[in-house]
């Protein structure tokens, strides 16, 4: 596993387009851990926020779940 912040976004970025495909949400799941472990490495990228965000849009949307779904605002 990568352990370069940008290297993990990557990674993730490509765990969003497996979970759209596969229509599956477990995927998020994995790309959450990986933006978690990026952001730990270094905070400050607007980027992996903001695919956090992406990732509980996206599974407050399927469960909808409105805890999720507030939950994103707070990492866009």
């Amino acid at each position: 596993m990568p352990q370069q912040p940008e290297l993990l976004y990557s990674y993730a970025s490509c765990i969003v387009a497996q979970a759209e495909y596969y229509e599956d949400p477990a995927f998020y799941d994995i790309g959450i851990e990986k933006v978690q472990i990026g952001l730990k490495l270094d905070s400050s990228i607007a980027e992996l926020w903001q695919l956090l965000g992406i990732f509980h849009t996206k599974l407050g949307r399927h469960f909808e779940d409105a805890k999720l779904l507030g939950l994103s605002n707070r990492f866009y």
